[in-house]
């Protein structure tokens, strides 16, 4: 506090409200939990990239947000996902068609929510890392908010690792089971290698959920074990995970020098065969020039020593010595410029083939600077949503409330339905508040493949009249886990 200050209070009733942070996802792999680096959202064709959604709560705001992702380019493809109540990021996978073009500019990551029954809607601003840090714990983390949401795709390289799982539709199970992932992998270039797999972003889940493929395997199955035990702490509900593998392939950055050198190359290899083509061509020529020259000076000297020349009149031999002499003239001019053409050919060819000569060795310079290197990678699949139930049963009653009188007895038929192949018996129990007396029920057993018991509720005569919440449960095993379903119910005691 400072005298000098102004200090402003504002009472009103809370205003919830929320906005959004989309940041690119943070690169996996060995690096640590504690390294940041600096990483942009980029797609390679076939591949996925990852945005993580923050959500920035106002007074008191706690509903779900849905996103979506606007003004993509063609062959770019945003699944949907929600920041459930309560939470404050989600992760928002992008994936990439294997025929998709370059493209690079900034998208819409758009919220929705729904405050006071009405629609709220609010887009996503950029944030980014200045510069890395080797440990988060020991230098501070410099990063700054930017106006826009980018993507890069480049169109040069297909992802080598592709993640896939055979289940498109929503998974379920219950708490305390044991599920199985079917997980395919398209593996494209030389990389034949070991891939481990493991389950990211899965809300309770702090160990397990891992899967190693074999050098060249492309198909396995991920068990998932549901039980709360090894620090994990699942509930029910609906949840969206990834399948993150971390590997190791050989990688060519193929820079725009290297790129630009190995086009230099191809275009002087070319114009260099075009030269030599076009030098063999006025070569050719002047070979069919100097043979007409030959032709046209033998016979001028045939004319000449010729009787048939001898013999003539003047006008007559001059006549036909002037045609000839012409011919031989021409010839010669004729044979002049196809010297001339040949020998600019020749020079052409061979300041071309130089030319290439020079353009190969900085290629070849070029791409040994960029020869493949084993790197550390991680990959992202496609989103996987997993439906957890509390229980492999739901609990139901034939009614929600009823009157007894003190004194007596009453019947309430309690029924279950059975989920994902579970049979086992179930034990159904009335739980009554602690402060209500007279009232009892003993527990019944609804046996293996039955789905129906009765609980006999009996009132004692001072059983005191009025209104009483209860709470029916149903109790069960499952893979040695204790679990329970919970129906309330209202039951009215009326005075004798």
């Amino acid at each position: 506090a400072d005298p000098r200050l102004v200090y402003r209070l504002a009472i009103r009733p809370p205003q919830p409200d929320f906005r959004l942070v989309a940041l690119p996802m943070r690169p996996g792999g060995k690096s640590g939990p504690r390294q940041v680096r600096t990483t942009t959202t980029f797609l390679r064709r076939g591949g996925t990239a990852g945005l993580e959604v923050l959500a920035l709560a106002r007074e008191g705001f706690n509903e779900p947000i849905h996103i979506t992702v606007e003004d993509l380019p063609a062959g770019i493809s945003a699944s949907p996902a929600v920041i459930p109540a309560g939470a404050n990021s989600t992760t928002l996978m992008l994936a990439a068609t294997e025929d998709a073009s370059r493209w690079a500019g900034p998208i819409r990551v758009v919220g929705r929510a729904t405050i006071k029954e009405k629609e709220h809607t609010r887009i996503a601003r950029g944030g980014s890392v200045l510069w890395g840090v080797a440990d988060s714990n020991r230098q501070a983390v410099q990063a700054r908010m930017t106006a826009d949401v980018t993507l890069a795709v480049t169109d040069r390289e297909l992802t080598p690792v592709r993640i896939e799982t055979d289940d498109t539709e929503l998974l379920e199970a219950s708490l305390a089971s044991k599920i199985e992932v079917p997980v395919r992998v398209t593996r494209r270039g030389d990389f034949n290698g070991p891939l481990s797999l493991k389950v990211f972003g899965l809300d309770g889940l702090n160990r397990g959920g891992e899967l190693k493929l074999e050098a060249k395997a492309t198909e396995g199955r991920l068990a998932l074990d549901l039980r709360n035990r090894n620090n994990n702490k699942f509930r029910p509900g609906t949840f969206t995970f990834l399948l993150q593998g971390d590997t190791k392939v050989k990688y060519r950055r193929e820079s725009e020098a290297n790129i630009k050198a190995a086009e230099d190359r191809k275009r002087a290899e070319q114009h260099a065969a075009e030269r030599a083509e076009r030098a063999k061509a006025t070569r050719q020529a002047q070979v069919e020039a100097e043979k007409m020259f030959a032709v046209a000076q033998a016979q001028l000297d045939s004319l000449e020593t010729s009787d048939e020349a001898a013999g003539a009149g003047p006008a007559e031999a001059f006549a036909r010595f002037s045609s000839v002499a012409e011919d031989k003239a021409a010839a010669e001019i004729a044979l002049s410029l196809a010297q001339v053409k040949a020998e600019a050919a020749q020079a052409a060819s061979e300041a071309a083939q130089k030319a290439k000569d020079a353009a190969v060795k900085r290629a070849e310079e070029a791409a040994k600077g960029a020869e493949p290197k084993d790197i550390d990678v991680t990959f992202y699949s496609t989103p996987v949503t997993l439906k957890i139930t509390a229980a492999p049963i739901t609990l139901s009653v034939d009614a929600d409330a009823a009157k007894l009188e003190a004194g007596a007895k009453l019947e309430w038929p309690v029924t279950i339905q059975r989920l994902y192949d579970y049979a086992e018996s179930v034990e159904i129990r009335l739980v009554l508040p602690k402060d209500l007396k007279g009232i009892k029920a003993e527990a019944v057993t609804i046996a293996k493949d039955k789905d129906r018991a009765v609980l006999i509720i009996e009132a004692a005569p001072e059983t005191a009249a009025g209104r009483h919440e209860l709470t029916v449960q149903a109790r069960l095993k499952l893979n040695g886990q204790d679990l329970q379903v919970e129906r309330k119910v209202t039951i009215e005691i009326e005075g004798t």
